[in-house]
């Protein structure tokens, strides 16, 4: 590792004495020293340590000759012109020269600290400056960025309120109108020329779009009164476009009749006020539609050309009813028309009851011989016709009863019924044994019969009259068979 070297003045600072002393000692040998290329002497740390520990010698003195030699060279060298020595200097002379070396020395030590003062002084200046342009620039900046950031804020409150007017204005306005308010807002944004308060900014906000959005609005209010005064009507007459066509027109020519400038209230008065009389001769129709479409309700079993009768008898009727009649006098103006109908259907049904009653006589008298099945219905006749109209099936059905308990063969017609379901039956196996053709089934033919036996024969018990052919039973039984089978 290369030695540290101290100079002259570091060493005497170290060693605590004059710089003038650690020269003299160099220049005697007394301190091993070195110089630099510049003359400058350099001394070694070992040798400072050296001379910490030891202390320092004293200034060694030269010989008489060597001193007045030394003098006479000293004074060569001096700037000022000096008398030359006589003879050999004293040991006064020698003190008197060597303190005009140190006065000398002194001034110059007075003049370098005065230029180090400047050079000081001039430092400073230029640091404070330095220090100033410093400040006027972070000043500068601050400001720079205090104006940045006051613009980033400003568009921020800019963008935003941009951003309500444009959720301020209705989904269903055109595209064209949209921009026309949202650049209304900006106009208004811009004409503050700063950020104000929330509720400030809100209303001159929706001032603007308003102002952009003013004749969408104005149709806006006009199509809501008249929407509202459709509304009023009933759910059926609203939807239905006739209707709801006139209903519009109507309010559109009241509206059309107001002066410009109408507030709210009044248009939906107007127009309420224009469709009711629609309202009004809509509902009277469809009470009389209503009446008209239930005319069934008030005739009892109605053919299609009666009840095509009745509707046509009441709707001539209250054609002629004045909007405003009430109900109850429409009622009974409808009732007074369908009349003659519902008589004439009365009649019909009387005739028919009484030929309902004697149209499963034939059926009743199965069994019977020939002449006493002809006395039997001769009777039945004359019963039933001895009866005033009006009479009640009830009525009917006893008296024909009557006639032809003593006529009854239950018995026999029991046991026919009973010999078809045998033969029917008997018909399963043979069925099913035709079936096994074509058919393959996972048992035999006599046990799928035997399974089969019950239901078919209750099939049987519950369709047979006792008065069906063989083949219309065997019909039945395959039919039953297949069903039973899902085939």
């Amino acid at each position: 590792m290369d030695d540290v070297y101290y100079s002259t003045g570091q060493t005497a600072r170290e060693l605590g004495v004059t710089q003038a002393k650690v020269r003299a000692l160099c220049e005697s040998g007394a301190i091993e020293s070195t110089c630099t290329a510049g003359g400058q002497r350099r001394i070694s740390t070992a040798e400072v340590e050296r001379l910490r520990s030891e202390g320092l010698p004293s200034i060694p003195r030269p010989l008489p000759d060597q001193d007045r030699e030394a003098v006479k060279n000293k004074a060569g060298r001096s700037r000022h012109t000096e008398a030359a020595l006589l003879d050999e200097p004293s040991e006064a002379v020698i003190d008197s020269a060597e303190e005009v070396v140190c006065l000398e020395n002194e001034v110059k030590s007075i003049g370098l600290k005065r230029q180090k003062e400047e050079a000081l002084d001039w430092f400073r200046e230029r640091v404070e400056k330095g220090v100033q342009q410093l400040t006027e620039r972070r000043a500068a900046d601050q400001e720079r960025r205090n104006r940045e950031a006051a613009e980033r804020q400003r568009q921020a409150w800019e963008e935003k309120w941009l951003k309500y007017a444009l959720d301020s204005i209705p989904r269903e306005v055109p595209q064209a109108l949209r921009t026309e308010a949202y650049r209304a807002a900006q106009e208004a944004l811009t004409q503050l020329g700063g950020m104000r308060g929330e509720s400030i900014t809100r209303q001159l906000v929706d001032a603007a779009v308003h102002r952009g959005l003013a004749v969408w609005l104005k149709a806006k209010e006009l199509a809501t009164a008249v929407e509202k005064a459709c509304d009023s009507a009933p759910w059926t007459m609203r939807h239905d476009k006739a209707w709801r066509a006139r209903m519009v027109e109507t309010a559109s020519a009241a509206i059309a009749r107001l002066q410009s400038g109408a507030s709210a209230a009044q248009l939906q008065l107007v127009t309420s006020q224009a469709v009711a009389p629609l309202i009004a001769e809509f509902e009277h129709r469809d009470v009389c539609s209503r009446m008209v479409a239930e005319v069934w309700k008030l005739l009892p079993s109605y053919k299609t050309e009666e009840l095509d009768e009745g509707k046509e008898v009441v709707w001539r009727a209250l054609s002629e009813v004045k909007v405003g009649t009430s109900r109850r006098e429409i009622e009974r103006i409808r009732d007074a028309a369908l009349e003659p109908t519902r008589a004439a259907i009365s009649r019909r049904l009387d005739r028919e009851m009484r030929s309902g009653v004697l149209q499963y006589v034939e059926f009743r008298l199965i069994g019977l011989a020939d002449s006493l099945k002809k006395e039997a219905l001769t009777a039945i006749a004359g019963a039933l016709n001895g009866l005033p109209a009006g009479t009640s099936k009830f009525e009917l059905e006893r008296a024909k009863e009557a006639v032809i308990d003593q006529y009854r063969q239950k018995q026999q017609r029991l046991e026919q019924k009973q010999r078809l379901i045998e033969g029917g039956v008997r018909q399963i196996q043979i069925y099913l044994n035709k079936l096994s053709a074509e058919w393959e089934f996972d048992k035999s033919t006599f046990a799928l019969a035997r399974e089969l036996e019950k239901p078919i024969r209750a099939g049987l018990e519950q369709e047979l009259r006792g008065d069906e052919d063989s083949e219309e039973v065997d019909n039945r039984v395959r039919r039953l068979v297949r069903r039973e089978l899902e085939i």
